[in-house]
């Protein structure tokens, strides 16, 4: 939705002018009226987390409000919900959390660090990033991105930051209570890894010293 005709929507919706007002996840966040007073969710949210922010668009200036969902038949999620309201509605909100060790998580970061290094442009189309030539394209890189993130001066500025990004994890996940070993040594396993698709050929000694901090 372009930002002008959501502007519009919602100057409308607060004056009165549009009686109802279907909100996606993001658009909902900004929905800030004090005489709001009903809220129907078309569906139950994920989390109680998630309950408490789209319930919490009503009753803003302390006046009762109506909150109501719809629990789809086909949907277990509504009906485990349906059965068991008050795990929704006075359900504990739990902080968020990220697993330090989730190897995705890694990978997508040290793939950020490898692409800013390179300073490559993506371009406004897969076709400038990717060979989609023919009836079956391979959708592998172009030569001249594939040369682009081979560079060996690119490849070592990536590994050298990311050890150091890495090596900082490595100092939370030690400050951590409730690190279990198990934990540790995976991390320990995913680390060098990752980091080895960055290493110049020659240069995997390179690793050592950081897989015994890992």
């Amino acid at each position: 939705m372009l930002a002008e005709v959501r502007q519009k929507r919602e100057s409308a919706f607060r004056s009165g002018d549009l009686p109802i007002l279907y909100c996606f996840p993001t658009m909902e966040l900004g929905v800030d009226i004090a005489q709001l007073n009903v809220v129907n969710m078309r569906n139950i949210p994920p989390t109680p987390a998630n309950y408490a922010q789209r319930s919490g668009r009503v009753g803003r200036s302390g006046q009762p409000a109506l909150v109501f969902s719809y629990c789809a038949t086909g949907s277990p999620p509504d009906q485990y919900y349906f059965k068991r309201q008050t795990l929704m509605v006075h359900g504990a909100v739990m902080p968020p959390r990220i697993d330090l060790t989730n190897e995705d998580l890694l990978e997508s970061h040290i793939h950020a660090i490898w692409l800013e290094e390179s300073d490559l442009g993506l371009g406004g189309s897969l076709k400038e990033i990717l060979d989609t030539s023919g009836e079956n394209p391979s959708l592998s890189l172009l030569p001249r991105v594939e040369a682009n993130l081979g560079d060996i001066g690119i490849r070592r500025r990536a590994l050298n930051r990311s050890i150091k990004v890495i090596n900082e994890l490595k100092q939370l996940l030690d400050m951590t209570l409730d690190l279990t070993m198990s934990g540790l040594k995976e991390y320990s396993t995913i680390c060098p890894k990752l980091l080895n698709r960055l290493v110049p050929a020659g240069e995997i000694s390179i690793l050592l010293p950081f897989a015994s901090k890992c």
